[in-house]
């Protein structure tokens, strides 16, 4: 038996080290790895043993050549056998510089003292400026659950602008990093805090596949973006005022503040008052409804279908919230039968400052009611049941040639575990692989004997079935790509060990000629890791199975 699956084994372009990197470098490496889809490029920089920087662009698979995001590796070269101090997907090199001062900033001061904050974990650099005294912090009032450092004046009257112009090259003389988790803090303190000390940075919120950035110039919010892994490519970045609302309605994730990072877009212009007045009174609205039944999973109908349009705007207008009066009738309209809002909003994307006044106005009127799970009738339970049916009626669905699901089947329970991670925002792999025998397709009692190998390693949810006509598929729910590739390993080696059963009503075997080895070739592919779209992700794996040069695993 011969194991062909391999990780890449290309080498990374290098490109020549520096001492401190400028936009310049970093723009030489980004173009160099859309260039080179799927390969890292380095760039090392820094004295001593230093930093190394890589950049890698994932390929498309579906050959268009279009551009994707890049994702950026910081490495300490001294201690490379350790995790990378950090890995970002960005196209905007002024935020990745920012990000790379400040991490030099943060190493070059490490054995100073800091000074503990209550609530949040702070960490604190200063730096001796030329010629002068290091200033004592000035500590503000503010909530008490979460204390900042003031920074201090910088001289020769600068401004805090000029102190965080990471993009210029010019390093801030203090910094304030500061981090925390939503459970225990809310954001509207984190924000407040931010806004009072007129800091500038990058605050970052992360929920489990989701991830918000807000830049900040003295206080005021000037860029947000939201993006979500396991939305499809090309939809998955929103920008600007609505990103900062919804970050304020989140309870739950990890927030972290980092000055001195900047970004050259501009997509906020309201002042931090204002975004926080209407951000409380979308939370009241958020709270009401959640209150009334309406959350993520309620399941949502209109109570009267067949009302005109006239009805419909003389109930809404009587309504006690100003909500805008054509994205009520859109989502009246387009609402479908037993619809939950969250896949509403999928087919019809809408900011929230709009949609949840609107949601909100039309269930006050009782336009559109929920159904509470409360209210379901329960019914006392007798008898028995006989899982054993499960099995039975399983075993129906698989083709009896192999014991393995059917091309269609394949691709609809593949389907189904897309949607079942874009909703709980965990991750899964696909696996596409062959089976050969003196490079043809052995016999059916071959492949039964493989999906027996397979049924022995498996996990409790994986799947096996052919996919198209000479090739074969694994779904792994919740399995990354490392995750998939050890299931693989054990796959061949559970193959090898397992003994040749008789097909049942063959004749006993006679001595013969040992049959030639099985030979197996695999393809991986991760979502979110390496693709977000469903059809794409399975195609990369077939790639990377027949040895192309692109994605993640491919066979050698």
């Amino acid at each position: 038996m011969v194991f062909t699956l391999n990780k890449s084994s290309w080498m990374p372009l290098k490109v020549a080290s520096v001492v401190n990197p400028t936009e310049l470098d970093l723009d030489k490496v980004l173009n160099l790895a859309r260039q080179n889809l799927g390969r890292t490029v380095e760039l090392p920089f820094g004295t001593g043993k230093g930093y190394i920087l890589t950049a890698i662009t994932p390929p498309d698979p579906s050959g268009m050549s279009r551009v994707s995001y890049v994702e950026w590796t910081l490495i300490d070269a001294e201690h490379s056998h350790l995790p990378p101090l950090w890995s970002h997907r960005t196209t905007d090199l002024a935020v990745l510089l920012g990000m790379i001062h400040l991490e030099i900033s943060k190493s070059s001061s490490a054995a100073l003292p800091t000074q503990p904050a209550v609530g949040a974990s702070l960490m604190t650099t200063q730096e001796m400026p030329p010629g002068g005294f290091m200033q004592p912090p000035m500590q503000p009032a503010m909530p008490q659950a979460m204390q900042t450092l003031q920074p201090p004046m910088p001289q020769n009257g600068g401004g805090m602008a000029d102190m965080g112009n990471a993009a210029s090259g010019t390093y801030a003389t203090f910094g304030v990093n500061l981090s925390g988790e939503l459970e225990d803090i809310d954001l509207f303190g984190v924000l407040q805090s931010v806004s009072i000390c007129k800091m500038t940075g990058r605050l970052e919120i992360v929920e489990g596949m989701r991830q918000i950035e807000v830049f900040f110039e003295d206080g005021t919010p000037i860029h947000a973006t939201k993006e979500d892994a396991l939305l499809v490519e090309g939809a998955s970045v929103q920008k600007g005022y609505d990103v900062v609302l919804e970050s304020l309605m989140w309870r739950k994730g990890k927030f972290a503040f980092a000055s001195k990072i900047q970004a050259k877009e501009r997509t906020v212009s309201k002042r931090m008052d204002a975004l926080l007045v209407e951000a409380a009174a979308l939370r009241d609205m958020k709270q009401e409804l959640e209150n009334r039944g309406f959350d993520e999973e309620a399941v949502l109908f209109k109570t009267n279908p067949n009302m005109s349009e006239s009805e419909f705007e003389s109930l809404v207008r009587a309504g006690g919230v100003p909500a805008d009066l054509q994205a009520q009738k859109t989502i009246y309209s387009q609402l479908k039968h037993s619809e939950r809002m969250h896949d509403f909003l999928s087919r019809i994307p809408m900011p929230m400052s709009i949609w949840m006044p609107a949601l909100f106005n039309m269930s006050m009127q009782n336009i559109i009611a929920t159904k509470s799970r409360g209210s379901q009738p329960v019914f006392q339970s007798t008898g028995s049941i006989d899982f054993s049916i499960i099995d039975a009626a399983y075993h129906e669905i698989l083709r009896p040639e192999t014991d393995m699901l059917s091309y269609p089947l394949f691709l609809f329970f593949a389907q189904r575990e897309h949607k079942r991670s874009a909703r709980t925002r965990t991750g899964y792999s696909v696996v596409i692989f062959d089976v050969k025998q003196n490079g043809l397709l052995p016999q059916g009692k071959h492949l039964r004997r493989v999906v027996r190998a397979f049924n022995l390693c498996r996990g409790e949810l994986d799947l096996v079935g052919h996919f198209q006509t000479l090739e074969f598929g694994l779904i792994l729910p919740f399995s990354n790509g490392e995750k998939a590739l050890g299931l693989c390993r054990n796959l061949v080696k559970t193959l090898a060990e397992l003994p040749a059963d008789e097909e049942e009503g063959d004749p006993p075997l006679e001595p013969q000629e040992p049959e030639a080895p099985l030979k197996l070739s695999f393809g991986i592919v991760s979502v979110p890791e390496d693709s977000t779209d469903l059809a794409k992700g399975i195609l990369l794996a077939q790639s990377n199975r027949q040895s192309k040069p692109h994605g993640r695993y491919f066979e050698a």
